[in-house]
């Protein structure tokens, strides 16, 4: 790894001294390797997915239809960031980094870096991908408002919270829909609609505190994206809700008319698969065997 990793900072050297130069991220020359490997690697699980899906879930993939096989695709670059990402920042926050913990602001630790890295790589990908599928202004705004708070990590500037934006983790599809629905309400609820605002209000905080000491556009751009950040999450959640209450309601099918779908919904730029009502009911009541 150690020999990729110089390889790609010699091929890309000067891309990343310009990237640095200009928006003043001083941090990031040591760990730009990470950031184009993830890049490729996220672009290489969207180009693979439908051979390995094949292989590995052979049973499941063979349901997805043809127009919902790039969300597919998309949901395997969102989940394969998930599964590394996740544990990784779990592990982190339980780290002694007392030169972070005692300047929420300003303070560095070079183990954060290569962890920066990989996520923002990943929200540059989901970025560019919303934009160019038009999945929506407010999928590309939730990916570039999480570009910004990454990449501006490398200044460096609130490292600290790095490890505690835990995002992108609410996924659905499987056999046991009801239990998966639940948790994935719960999930998302928890992480995002309780706890999310708590670390916005002690991130704003921190910034408010050291504002004579930042540009009005660095404290102005992550005002507004915590806060964008926040009324996307209300905002699928509340869609969320939605479609599950519409499971439940039978309405008439005009004849030659087809049924209407009310088992999905877009959150993160992906479509979450709900359970039906016939398959919540039968789970409420399941039968000992």
């Amino acid at each position: 790894m150690g020999a990729v990793r110089q390889f790609v900072d010699e091929l890309f050297r000067p891309l990343t001294l310009q990237i640095a130069k200009t928006f003043n991220l001083p941090k990031f020359l040591n760990h730009a390797p990470v950031f184009y490997i993830s890049l490729t690697a996220y672009t290489a699980v969207f180009l693979t997915a439908p051979y390995f899906s094949r292989l590995l879930f052979p049973k499941a993939y063979s349901t997805v239809s043809t127009r919902h096989t790039y969300g597919w695709r998309v949901h395997m670059v969102s989940m394969s960031h998930a599964v590394v990402i996740l544990p990784w920042a779990f592990w982190m926050v339980n780290q002694n980094m007392p030169a972070v913990e005692n300047d929420k602001a300003f303070g560095w630790d070079d183990r954060l870096g290569d962890l920066q890295a990989v996520s923002a790589a990943y929200f540059v990908w989901d970025t560019l991908e919303s934009a160019l599928s038009r999945a929506g202004i407010d999928f590309t705004l939730h990916g570039l408002a999480c570009t910004i708070i990454w990449m501006i990590g490398y200044r460096p500037f609130t490292a600290y919270y790095g490890p505690r934006f835990l995002d992108k983790v609410g996924k659905t599809g499987t056999p046991l829909q009801l239990v998966n629905a639940v948790l994935l309400l719960a999930a998302f609820f928890g992480a995002r609609l309780v706890y999310g605002p708590y670390l916005s209000y002690d991130f704003l905080r921190t910034m408010w505190s050291v504002r004579h000491e930042m540009s009005p556009f660095v404290t102005g751009s992550f005002a507004a994206g915590n806060i964008v950040l926040n009324i996307l999450n209300f905002w699928w959640f509340s869609k969320m809700i939605g479609a599950i209450q519409k499971r439940f309601k039978k309405e008439p099918i005009a004849e030659g008319s087809a049924p209407t779908n009310y088992g999905t919904v877009s959150v993160d730029g992906q479509t979450l698969q709900l359970p039906e009502a016939e398959t919540l009911q039968a789970a409420l009541h399941v039968q000992e065997t």
